[in-house]
């Protein structure tokens, strides 16, 4: 059990580097889950113009999202037939570390338990 306890992080871990959440620049509330092409610790992107074009004047910390949102969601993620293995490498990770938790809980059990 302790190996799953030393599995568990690292799951997480690569599953925040490699997927994310984006958040559709055309249509409020749909979000889609996605395998990024390279690790990046940020896991939400959403495009703070929507569908608008760039202003000469825009904030540079807002273009630097915008920016950041056209690498990752619009240009350079893997094909959107691959969404699905992301989105089952999400729940993988959640239903492992579910596990791990409740095989520690009933370890944690069984050792109060006994005399």
């Amino acid at each position: 059990m302790k190996k799953h306890f030393y599995l568990s992080p690292m799951l997480i871990l690569v599953t925040w580097l490699m997927t994310g959440l984006s958040a559709d620049d055309e249509f409020y509330g749909e979000y889609n889950i996605f395998l990024k092409h390279r690790p990046t610790c940020q896991y939400y992107f959403s495009s703070p113009l929507s569908m608008q074009d760039m202003p000469q004047d825009y904030p540079s910390e807002k273009a630097a999202a915008y920016y950041n949102y056209r690498d990752f969601v619009l240009e350079e993620h893997w094909s959107s037939d691959l969404d699905i293995i992301a989105l089952f490498i999400v729940i993988l990770t959640v239903f492992y570390v579910l596990f791990v938790i409740v095989g520690a809980v009933k370890i944690k059990r069984r050792t109060h338990e006994s005399p």
